[in-house]
């Protein structure tokens, strides 16, 4: 196999050009960034670019689809309402699993579902449930009081996980 002057040229400068990019590049990661640059007076240059106005939080009311279609139910269908002629059931402490616990600045909050009924109900510390007050909410547990009676609530975990 007989390789042609030309093929030899264009192997050489194809070599040298790949090695001057690898240098450029090279330099170029390795560089560090050049500070800004300020107006001799001191004072810094207004670019006219200005950091981005936070977004307004939206109504409560607007979340409404979530409620309709909880997120922790498999078919995403809220339970039926009960019948009319259908009598209430006062909640006792099995009637509650505890679903979800969230913590933040604006109040700590616990997702419950009623057993009985699989009606979701999101409840902030110090509000009440079907008589029982929500007292404390931690990650993955939260407590209940009705009067003199006490209820502790841990989220369920598949076995083999943990709370991190």
């Amino acid at each position: 196999m007989r390789v042609g002057r030309l093929t030899v040229v264009l192997l050489v400068v194809c070599a040298a050009l790949g090695a001057w990019v690898f240098q450029q590049w090279k330099a170029y990661a390795t560089a560090a960034p050049e500070p800004l640059q300020q107006a001799d007076s001191g004072a810094p240059r207004d670019s006219g670019v200005r950091a981005p106005e936070p977004l307004p939080m939206p109504p409560l009311a607007s979340f409404s689809e979530i409620v309709e279609r909880p997120l922790f139910v498999q078919t995403r269908r809220p339970a039926p309402a009960p019948e009319p002629g259908q009598q209430q059931v006062r909640a006792t402490p099995g009637n509650f699993k505890l679903e979800g616990t969230a913590l933040s600045p604006d109040g700590d909050v616990a997702v419950l579902r009623n057993t009985r009924t699989s009606e979701m109900h999101r409840v902030l510390v110090g509000q009440s449930i079907d008589g029982w007050k929500l007292d404390v909410v931690e990650p993955g547990h939260a407590a209940l009081s009705q009067g003199a009676q006490k209820l502790q609530l841990e989220l369920e975990r598949p076995i083999g996980t943990s709370v991190r």
